[in-house]
């Protein structure tokens, strides 16, 4: 999008295939078809009422998501279990993640927060977040979690790969403790 726009669908988004770099909102339901190319952009809940988001199997890393609703939940659609995103900005509004694996990370370059949690609930739904960002660049970057004291997660991984020759770092916001309700797995990073 140009510098400052924002393209509202009144209905349905659906990536199919390509790179987002931009702003993006959605009244209804997001889908992510396995041509999908992820990108630096942000797609955001933003309608009054119930939406869902699916996501196909084997499909690329979509661009970072983003819930803002007054009204209504964000919530997975029928058989959608996984859902891997570059980041994740929860400011009004509930959502349910994924029963499998809900991923975020992906190819990022430059320190940033991954996953905000401002405000609504947030329902792991018993599945796993697995915060993955990796770069390949010589650089340390530092991978930022901000949540509020009702975030609960149910399984945590932090895998952050060493890319070429350095390693990438998970950590709070001042004040913030994760929390998971099960298992917490420390892969890499």
């Amino acid at each position: 999008t140009a510098s400052g726009d924002v393209v509202n669908a009144a209905n349905n988004f659906t990536h199919t295939d390509g790179i987002i770099n931009g702003l993006f909102t959605l009244d209804n339901n997001l889908t992510i078809n396995s041509g999908a190319d992820g990108g630096t952009g942000t797609i955001t809940f933003d309608g009054t009422g119930a939406q869902t988001y699916f996501q196909a199997a084997g499909s690329q890393r979509t661009c970072k998501i983003a819930v803002n609703k007054a009204s209504g939940a964000v919530t997975p659609a029928a058989g959608n279990v996984d859902f891997t995103v570059q980041g994740y900005n929860q400011i009004l509004g509930d959502f349910t993640a994924p029963s499998g694996n809900f991923s975020i990370g992906g190819d990022l370059y430059g320190s940033q927060t991954v996953f905000a949690h401002q405000a609504g609930t947030f329902s792991h739904n018993n599945g796993t977040v697995t915060f993955d960002g990796k770069a390949w660049t010589c650089t340390q970057y530092s991978y930022s979690v901000d949540v509020i004291p009702s975030t609960l997660f149910y399984n945590i991984v932090v895998n952050l790969p060493f890319q070429t020759c350095t390693n990438h770092i998970l950590t709070t916001a001042s004040g913030d403790v994760v929390n998971a309700a099960n298992n917490f797995t420390h892969t890499d990073g």
